[in-house]
């Protein structure tokens, strides 16, 4: 009986892209987890609900509420720090707020309701009514 000769061990000349996949997926993965903080920079955590009907072609003023340092709360417009009795001025002057009318108010989960309660009275004392609160879709 004749044996098979093994045929000797080549090398193969071939790219490896395990290396180029994994610096793919991490940089994909760094992507997904800082896009949502690019926003305003602003580190919140809004409330979950079910289900949102939202739909308006104008874009609203936003106003932010965070409570990061836990000393003090912090009032955002559109992303610029400002005090709570200018709030209202600096919303009636906003470009964004001429076209739509619509307030969107965004609120940390951490942030007592009493200054949430602040804001909207501010807001409502200046004649500024039609105020709607950003949540993040949950479970």
């Amino acid at each position: 009986m004749r044996r098979r000769q093994r045929k000797s061990h080549r090398v193969e000349a071939g790219i490896n892209v395990t290396s180029l996949l994994d610096i793919c997926f991490v940089l994909l993965i760094s992507f997904m987890v800082v896009a949502p903080a690019v926003r305003y920079s602003i580190d919140m955590e809004l409330p979950k609900v079910k289900e949102s009907k939202f739909s308006d072609s104008k874009k609203p003023v936003s106003i932010q509420v965070s409570n990061r340092n836990a000393s003090s709360t912090t009032y955002y417009v559109d992303g610029q720090a400002t005090d709570l009795d200018d709030i209202a001025n600096q919303v009636a002057s906003a470009k964004n707020y001429e076209g739509s009318k619509i307030v969107a108010l965004e609120a940390d989960r951490q942030v007592p309701w009493e200054d949430v309660a602040k804001l909207m009275n501010e807001l409502r004392s200046k004649g500024i009514d039609n105020i709607g609160i950003v949540t993040e879709k949950g479970k």
